[in-house]
């Protein structure tokens, strides 16, 4: 118990130290994670005023409030997740979980017709400490986001997805060739060094 503690103090203590959070508290953001994005978007100008992203995984809601302020009201953000998320301005908030079946039929509703030029997936599930279960999960709620980009994503979309280097790895990223033509292979300097995170950038250039 004692060891536990232990831990859990020195993560806070690394947490509060860590230059990305300063930086987020100073700049208002809700979450260091929004550096991530951030350094993509500033590299590859993924996000753009005018179209329509849907934010997997979105709370607490740094890449939303993020490109929410870059499309300034130029366009829509869908902003889902299990979990609370308080509002933000120029986002809609969807308080529902990736695998819920009620997901397809929702989005079909407020799309009609229409397609989404970016789906960005930031979900990771709370993790059990087993490594087999844990990786299961992993590729199952990216397996998820994939199959709901495949649904909505317009013929030259792109595909923003977190995933954590293992078993599974290898084999989720052949099914995500046969959707783009090119995949990216990230990993921003706000990703922890330790972290086996990593983000898959895909899309299918418009000259294809």
């Amino acid at each position: 118990m004692v060891k536990k503690l232990n831990s859990k103090k020195n993560w806070l203590r690394n947490h509060f130290d860590d230059m990305y959070v300063q930086k987020a508290k100073s700049e208002g953001f809700r979450a260091r994670s929004v550096y991530k994005l951030q350094e993509i978007n500033e590299r590859y100008g993924i996000i753009r005023k005018g179209i329509t992203i849907v934010d997997l995984g979105a709370a607490p809601g740094s890449w939303s409030q993020y490109m929410s302020e870059i499309l300034d009201g130029n366009g829509k953000i869908f902003a889902v997740d299990i979990l609370p998320m308080q509002s933000l301005q120029g986002v809609t908030f969807i308080n529902l979980s990736i695998e819920s079946n009620e997901i397809i039929p929702i989005f079909q509703d407020i799309l009609q017709e229409q397609k989404i030029e970016l789906v960005l997936s930031d979900i990771a599930p709370n993790l059990s400490g087993v490594k087999i279960i844990d990786q299961t999960k992993i590729f199952q709620l990216a397996e998820n986001s994939l199959q709901f980009a495949q649904k909505f994503l317009a013929p030259n979309g792109i595909l923003l997805i977190k995933l954590f280097q293992g078993n599974g790895y290898v084999d989720f990223c052949k099914k995500l060739k046969k959707s783009f033509n090119v995949i990216k292979i990230l990993k921003p300097k706000a990703s922890q060094k330790k972290s086996k995170e990593i983000f898959l950038l895909a899309f299918t250039p418009k000259h294809l």
